[in-house]
């Protein structure tokens, strides 16, 4: 009986062990499929991925293309601005010659417009200034007439003309007699009689002296600046002002220190306002008025060169700055943009 039961439970043994094979078997195949399901379906999503990335990557590329097109038609259209923008600043800052086929001779200098712009006056000298006569010319359809001495010039020695901003006065230079008496140089004025000029009178005593009285020019208000080498003054010319008051001009004032040195200072160019101040020493200087006094001076560095700038003048607006250049035994007159100067 105990080996009946020993093979017995043998065999029973046997059957539970080929069915846990079997079981197992079964068991590991499922999970073999479901691991390779698995696996296919990791396949198809990395493959699925891979093709994301490769569109991704295609976008990113074609994106990348873009900006960097869109970055190149930038930064042409960047240098195109820039170049028409510096250009635009070039042709501003450029100084030009003012109308070669009018001021041909080389003797030109000092000039002033009508307040249309449209007629002008200048001087034009011998090398040795031992003459001198103020010329005007018209301007039409864009070209300047031929020159004509002014009705109240030729006999003496006249230069530095100046037109008040509403055209009815001119004033100038001259050393024609004072009272039938020959002095220096002083300063004269003509008004306007209908279509041409008056009779030249001086401005008398209280700007004019035995000494040499030059280039003015005046203010909105009527305050005249000019230059003399008359006694009492810093160096061997001055520059000095006269206020317009109640139409009569008061005696003299030296513009000091801030101004004249012991060099000649001369050839006073006052702005519309009296807010800044142009004038000759050597070169073209410019102060500015600062509560009623005025700036150390500054060279104009945008016009001066080498050769001598003086005569400052400016255009009927106010918009350009004209100047005789001496070079070469050579005047000429040129002209550049106020905006142009970077004045404060």
């Amino acid at each position: 009986m105990i080996n009946v039961r020993m093979k017995n439970k043998k065999m029973i043994y046997s059957i539970i062990m080929m069915i846990f094979i079997v079981v197992l078997t079964a068991c590991s195949n499922k999970d073999t499929i479901q691991i390779e399901s698995v696996d296919e379906d990791i396949k198809k999503e990395s493959n699925n991925n891979d093709q994301a990335e490769m569109e991704a990557s295609d976008t990113t590329d074609r994106g990348v293309t873009n900006i960097e097109t869109d970055t190149k038609v930038s930064e042409d259209a960047t240098e195109v601005i820039e170049e028409t923008n510096q250009n635009v600043s070039d042709a501003l800052q450029e100084v030009s010659l003012f109308a070669p086929d009018l001021i041909k001779e080389g003797d030109e200098f000092a000039l002033t417009f009508a307040p249309d712009g449209k007629t002008v006056y200048y001087s034009r000298a011998s090398r040795d200034y031992m003459k001198s006569d103020i010329y005007y010319s018209e301007l039409d359809n864009g070209k300047w007439s031929e020159p004509q001495i002014a009705s109240f010039s030729s006999e003496y020695v006249d230069f530095d003309p100046f037109m008040i901003k509403d055209g009815t006065k001119l004033f100038f230079v001259s050393n024609r007699p004072i009272d039938g008496k020959r002095s220096g140089y002083n300063i004269w004025m003509v008004e306007k009689d209908g279509e041409d000029w008056g009779d030249p009178n001086s401005l008398g005593d209280i700007l004019n002296t035995p000494y040499n009285d030059a280039f003015c020019s005046i203010a909105e208000n009527g305050n005249i600046y000019f230059c003399s080498d008359r006694a009492g003054g810093v160096g061997s010319y001055d520059i000095y002002m006269s206020r317009l008051v109640d139409g009569e001009y008061q005696k003299p004032e030296n513009l000091g220190e801030g101004i004249n040195t012991r060099m000649n200072d001369t050839d006073p160019l006052i702005s519309f306002d009296e807010s800044f101040l142009i004038f000759t020493r050597g070169d073209l200087y410019v102060s500015y008025n600062m509560d009623g006094e005025w700036s150390e001076p500054e060279p104009l560095d945008k016009v001066n060169t080498e050769a001598r700038e003086y005569s400052p003048g400016r255009s009927h607006n106010g918009e350009k700055l004209f100047f005789a250049r001496e070079q070469q035994g050579k005047r000429e007159i040129y002209h550049i943009d106020f905006s142009a100067l970077g004045l404060r």
